[in-house]
């Protein structure tokens, strides 16, 4: 988050109009990165309790869409990894009710 008020200012004190598009994008991938960080914390705690919470999944899916709206590939690959994880572990617990 730092570097979008650091690119913000280099915008608007230095004329630098190009770092706006890099300042955009910068609070996404912070988002992004606690969605992930939020996603993990709920699975180790269905791996400890089995206990399924909706939410775990659907922050993986929000992870996801960010890493890929900036275009950060390895991150994005993480949350897919993760979403894709928690899919399987979903269907696997629903199929033994």
């Amino acid at each position: 988050m730092r570097l979008a008020g650091e690119l913000y200012e280099r915008a608007i004190f230095n004329g630098e109009a190009d770092r706006l598009s890099t300042a955009d994008r910068e609070p996404d991938a912070a988002e992004a990165d606690l969605m992930l960080a939020r996603g993990k914390v709920l699975h180790g705690r269905f791996l400890e309790d089995r206990v399924e919470d909706p939410r775990e999944l659907e922050l993986f899916e929000r992870a996801l869409a960010l890493y890929n709206a900036v275009a950060d590939e390895a991150a994005e690959l993480a949350a897919s990894v993760g979403a894709t994880a928690i899919s399987a572990q979903i269907e696997e617990a629903r199929s033994r009710l």
